[in-house]
């Protein structure tokens, strides 16, 4: 979606309606109305166009096939929960890197997982922290990004959240973008 201006503060809201498939006449038509669904996004900002400052989409979670060599990109992944089994990829981008003195960006992604897991019959609830980061060089002041998570080993998470932090190493600035994921049995 695309909005006439580059500032400001936008509320979004899609609206959809879900009906049964009949066939009439031997042709498919939509049939009894089952209900209507509304999502809303609140307080939604442009991304910054000064080239000055680091900016970073959202992360866009995608289903992936983990048995092919070369998937990603993958479908986009629709849904706040999913069960451990699901092979999940989140894809980003990054704009504004700046050129260091060699003509090369330099800058490092870190991705932290939270996890809350269930304690069971006789202990709490934790929270469990996961983290990687690598840096990278490149050619271009842009920047996509994929990112591969294997929940297999999060049997007992309830709830994911992924926060991703990217850090010009040239300009020193950082920017970074989470999600949130309800984990579910399959």
């Amino acid at each position: 979606m695309t909005v006439p201006a580059d500032t400001g503060v936008y509320h979004i809201a899609l609206q959809w309606d879900q009906y049964t498939l009949a066939q009439r006449e031997g042709k498919w038509q939509a049939g009894e109305h089952l209900k209507t669904s509304v999502a809303r996004f609140d307080s939604l900002q442009a991304l910054r166009a000064d080239p000055a400052v680091l900016e970073m989409s959202d992360l866009l979670p995608l289903w992936y096939d983990p048995s092919a060599s070369d998937t990603l990109p993958g479908r986009p992944y629709p849904f706040t929960r999913l069960s451990p089994d699901v092979p999940l990829a989140l894809y980003f981008e990054v704009y504004h890197l700046t050129f260091g003195p060699d003509d090369r960006t330099r800058y490092e992604v870190a991705y932290e997982v939270r996890r809350r897991e269930g304690g069971g019959l006789l202990r709490r609830d934790r929270e469990v922290q996961t983290r990687s980061s690598t840096v990278y060089e490149g050619t271009s002041r842009t920047a996509r990004e994929y990112v591969v998570l294997d929940l297999r080993a999060w049997e007992r998470a309830k709830e994911l959240e992924v926060v991703v932090r990217v850090r010009d190493l040239v300009s020193g600035q950082e920017v970074s973008r989470s999600i949130r994921f309800e984990v579910v049995r399959s």
